[in-house]
């Protein structure tokens, strides 16, 4: 294995070796440049929704959760405040 990958997995291998024959097969010796190795890169993704829902949505609830616990422990405090006697 070369480059930015330590190791791959077996299941993986395909997607490493498809990008991998993409890098050889356009690479600046044969006159791509970045424009031209950009173009079909950007063609396979045509028609595909491209989110980051994947990313985002599970950070989210972990947030959203903490602040759930942080307005239950604020009402409790309110609570307590009030029903002290003095």
């Amino acid at each position: 294995m070369r480059g930015v990958y330590p190791h791959c997995k077996e299941k993986h291998l395909h997607r490493y070796l498809a990008e991998y024959d993409f890098r050889c097969n356009h690479r600046v010796a044969l006159g791509y440049g970045d424009r031209e190795r950009a173009a079909p890169a950007v063609k396979t993704a045509a028609g595909k929704r491209l989110t980051s829902r994947g990313i985002i949505k599970p950070r989210f609830k972990a947030q959203a959760a903490r602040f759930t616990r942080w307005q239950k422990k604020q009402r409790r405090r309110r609570w307590i405040q009030l029903e002290l006697p003095f």
